[in-house]
């Protein structure tokens, strides 16, 4: 049984679901880092069922006193300042040296690293990345494709909690809205509709558990898992047979998106949005899935085939599980 330290591991969606299934899977024991600080005596000290160490992500210090007797860390950090996901990752992979960690796991968690070379926010993942191979430790990327998740939101209130997982922005609803029966199908340079990788965030939890179970030397660098890899036309025609309702579907061309991604930058330029910024983001991921490239956002399922126990939910099912009344 190893200790897991999972830094950003209070999030409700992807802290959550790997805490959740490390603790379910009852092979290796999760530890959550915690960058809020606590005012007070009463600040909680545990999590989605694991204890919190609090932490410093600016001290190397703080961050090795809180990784003691940890083997493996997972970041789902997520800060929209390239320059500090850049500082935190390497004061964290700087602690988990001196702290004696094994294996490391920056943050990712979407597509592939080609995609990380044309989206702005996510382009300092690369020099990460870097530090992570110089580092001496085993190291992996785990990535998954979109969330699945995204298909939920919306769907019945009883199915909520589980369906959409804690996803509660809205970054998707201008291409995936299957509560009101739209769908914007990104189109491949050959006119068909883009196929793009998917995964449930449940199932996610449950790839990162399996993964802590393979031998040391056995991580690759590229850990991509995938509950299904298809395009949104499917997406929609399968939502319509399982709700019953006729989809206004509609297409976008790479130039089309090139286009809002432009006017996004005219909005940027004349005032800054953290909206504007992270829908900029969706844009280019959406323009990488015109790319229809493996290692984009087209994920190859290496963790499927190291893991195969985990089954995960395809988008049928899904669909069938979270969308029937």
């Amino acid at each position: 049984m190893v200790l897991a330290a999972i830094a950003g591991g209070t999030s409700p969606t992807l802290g959550r679901s790997i805490v959740t299934a490390i603790l379910k899977a009852g092979n290796h024991m999760p530890l959550i880092l915690s960058r809020s600080k606590p005012e007070s005596y009463s600040a909680p000290t545990s999590q989605h069922g694991a204890k919190i160490r609090y932490v410093d992500y600016s001290s190397i210090p703080s961050l090795t006193r809180g990784l003691e007797g940890v083997h493996t860390v997972i970041s789902v950090l997520n800060p929209t300042d390239p320059a500090e996901m850049l500082d935190y990752h390497s004061n964290l992979l700087q602690a988990a040296r001196s702290a004696g960690c094994k294996r490391f796991a920056p943050s990712e968690w979407e597509g592939g690293p080609l995609s990380k070379q044309k989206v702005d926010l996510l382009r300092s993942k690369l020099d990460v990345w870097k530090m992570c191979e110089e580092s001496g430790l085993e190291c992996a990327r785990f990535t998954p494709g979109w969330f699945m998740n995204y298909l939920g939101q919306g769907c019945p209130e009883s199915k909520k909690e589980e369906g959409v997982a804690g996803l509660d922005d809205g970054f998707m609803i201008d291409y995936v809205d299957i509560a009101t029966g739209k769908m914007t199908v990104p189109l491949a340079e050959d006119g068909r509709p883009a196929k793009m990788s998917m995964t449930e965030l449940g199932d996610i939890g449950r790839f990162v558990a399996a993964a802590l179970n393979l031998e040391e030397g056995k991580w690759e660098a590229d850990m991509g898992m995938v509950g299904s890899t298809v395009d949104l036309e499917e997406v929609a025609r399968k939502a319509e047979q399982v709700t019953g309702r006729t989809f206004e579907i509609r297409s976008i061309t790479k130039e089309e998106l090139k286009q809002r991604e432009d006017d996004l930058d005219q909005r940027l330029a004349e005032a800054f949005s953290v909206d504007a910024l992270l829908a900029k983001m969706v844009v280019q991921l959406m323009q990488c899935a015109c790319d229809e490239q493996v290692g984009n956002q087209i994920v190859d399922p290496v963790l499927n085939r190291l893991c195969p126990d985990v089954k995960p939910l395809g988008v049928e099912e899904y669909l069938e599980r979270f969308w029937t009344s």
